[in-house]
């Protein structure tokens, strides 16, 4: 097998698809690094600190995939991989050879995004808690992803089905994300506060609303009644454990909430300029208490993208054993 690695590693690095990802990863790379250190100025005085701003990781993350697709899919197409078959190689060593040289291409990817975004900050780095578990996780992500994409690819057999469903997955992933977190965040109750002139205020999980009766007066009137409505977009039983399950898989929202974890703890360490201090500090409170639930979460995701990584890959293999390739 390390005879067919070495010869598909040649031609693949040699691709000019390849190459062009590797540039535009490393492109993102130092434009992360470049916006990564933020200056602040507090009492006239300067800090600066380091806040990875790895939203542009997401277009790493997709070069992965299409890096992977395009790589296997014209294997596929060109009748390599048929010729492989009869030249001797098995359907295990053909389908491995492929998966591990897509990590290997999109560890590459992580690593010309990573290099910039780490050289540039590395005198910030210890002041960022859990930089390493962090990246193992988003590290574990890109993989994850990979592998999913080579079990696309040696499912369909088809690289232009291959790219345009591994598009639209990536596409429905990244929409989903914040569609998901933002359902799962709304409240079971809204609480509802009757006035004594008949106006009334419903604070729900997006907002505030405030309704007026014709004969309303001034807004400082005496409050008549509060209580708790049953809010309708709450979810509850195994669908709200479908859903949570299905957002802590998602590599996506694994990056946005890396971004948040770590614009809340440069908040711990350099403060909010601006604010009361009272504020502040009710502030600073809650972010601990999010970011202790976020640490708490990461070697679990960590966990869900090593089974996910297993399960695709067994269940890849599996299919292309019993395929009768032509």
């Amino acid at each position: 097998m390390r005879n067919l690695m070495h010869a598909n590693f040649i031609r693949y690095i040699s691709r000019l698809s390849t190459l062009i990802a590797f540039a535009i990863s490393l492109t993102l790379g130092f434009v992360t690094a470049y916006d990564s250190v933020k200056e602040t100025y507090v009492n006239g005085i300067k800090n600066a600190h380091f806040m990875p701003e790895l939203q542009y990781l997401l277009f790493v993350f997709f070069l992965a995939v299409i890096v992977s697709v395009v790589n296997i899919g014209s294997e596929f197409a060109a009748g390599t991989i048929r010729n492989k078959l009869v030249s001797g190689y098995t359907k295990m060593e053909i389908f491995f050879s492929e998966l591990i040289l897509s990590l290997v291409f999109s560890v590459i990817l992580f690593i010309l995004y990573y290099l910039p975004f780490l050289v540039k900050g590395w005198k910030y780095l210890g002041d960022l808690d859990y930089i390493l578990e962090i990246t193992a996780l988003l590290l574990l992500s890109i993989l994850s992803l990979t592998v999913f994409a080579v079990f696309l690819c040696f499912l369909t057999e088809n690289r232009i089905i291959a790219v345009v469903i591994g598009i639209m997955v990536v596409v429905v992933m990244l929409m989903s994300a914040d569609a998901v977190a933002k359902r799962l965040k709304e409240p079971q109750y809204n609480q509802e506060t009757i006035y004594e002139d008949g106006s009334s205020m419903l604070v729900t999980g997006n907002g505030v609303y405030r309704t007026f009766s014709d004969n309303a007066g001034t807004d400082d009137v005496g409050v008549k009644e509060i209580r708790d409505i049953p809010n309708p977009k709450y979810v509850d039983g195994i669908f709200r454990k479908v859903l949570s399950f299905a957002l802590e898989i998602n590599c996506f929202q694994r990056i946005k909430d890396s971004i948040e974890f770590f614009n809340r703890q440069n908040m711990l360490k350099y403060g909010e300029s601006g604010l009361p201090d009272d504020i502040a500090k009710d502030i600073a409170l809650e972010y601990e208490k999010l970011n202790e639930e976020t640490v708490d979460k990461i070697r679990l995701e960590m966990v869900y993208n090593v089974l996910l990584i297993v399960v695709f890959a067994s269940v890849g293999v599996l299919i292309f054993r019993k395929k009768n390739i032509k």
